[in-house]
């Protein structure tokens, strides 16, 4: 039951691995957990976006602002809609200028998906979160 944390910059990021709905059961059981996970900018969701990693509590204290699914080809089990639902967008940028507010991104439609964070280079030099996709 690995979960990562980042968490630099004003920005934090969630990176859940292939845990299931039952760990995330027993690792919301502990305050520290949760304070944690809270309010994140972005979730790596669980499992591939499968339904065997969602957990609707730990998404709730999440409350991301950008699920990432990295996933392959469409499958009966994909959870991609719940983790839409449960997050409240973003502006996500296209390499062809173009730019609009999403709130789920996957690997299978979207391609590529390139997070960058950090400090600005020009002062006053705020943090940031950049988000593009192919």
């Amino acid at each position: 039951m690995i979960i990562t944390v980042i968490e630099y910059a004003s920005t934090k990021i969630i990176i859940t691995g292939d845990n299931e709905a039952a760990s995330f059961s027993e690792l919301l059981e502990d305050a520290n957990f949760i304070s944690a996970i809270k309010d994140a900018d972005i979730l790596l969701a669980p499992h591939h976006g499968r339904e065997s990693g969602f957990n609707v509590d730990f998404v709730n204290y999440v409350k991301p602002k950008l699920s990432i699914v990295s996933d392959g080809r469409h499958c009966d089990t994909s959870v991609n809609n719940r983790y839409s639902q449960k997050s409240s967008g973003w502006t996500v940028h296209k390499k062809d200028k173009t730019s609009s507010i999403r709130k789920c991104l996957t690997t299978n439609s979207d391609g590529a998906i390139l997070v960058q964070f950090g400090f600005g280079l020009q002062p006053p030099n705020k943090p940031f979160l950049y988000v593009q996709i192919d």
